[in-house]
């Protein structure tokens, strides 16, 4: 009788956990301020960055974030990146302020499985339009 009912226990558990958890495939609508969405932010404008040696970039602003749960987390991520006047000495050895006031509008697709610690991103484009 005890063995069945730890069983039962241990089904009941796996089920509401399963539940809490958002369903594989399902896109939802994620905090900007959220911790992992800023490093997965931080994580494709690295990429920017060492796209164009010239400038650094600084996330201005994060327009929105969805994520969509793949067993890992995938993010989709728009913002707003503003030049810096920094060059290859790097933005901690520069003043702040703007190069040119020049606004780009970035799209990033991150994978991100943070139990690894690890970040994946598999798709980057910028413009100077608008999304």
């Amino acid at each position: 009788m005890t063995w069945s009912w730890r069983l039962l226990c241990a089904a009941a558990l796996t089920l509401v956990a399963m539940s809490a958890a958002s369903p594989v495939g399902e896109i939802v609508d994620v905090d900007p301020d959220d911790p992992e969405v800023q490093a997965c932010a931080s994580f494709g404008l690295e990429s920017l960055s060492f796209r164009d040696h010239a400038h650094h970039y600084s996330i201005h602003k994060v327009v929105s974030v969805t994520k969509e749960n793949i067993g890992a987390g995938q993010y989709d991520i728009d913002v707003e990146v503003k030049k810096t006047p920094c060059g290859s000495e790097g933005v901690d050895s520069c003043a702040p302020g703007s190069a040119d006031g020049q606004i780009l509008y970035c799209k990033f697709v991150v994978i991100t499985a943070p139990w690894k610690r690890q970040r994946i991103l598999i798709r980057s484009s910028c413009s100077e339009s608008q999304f």
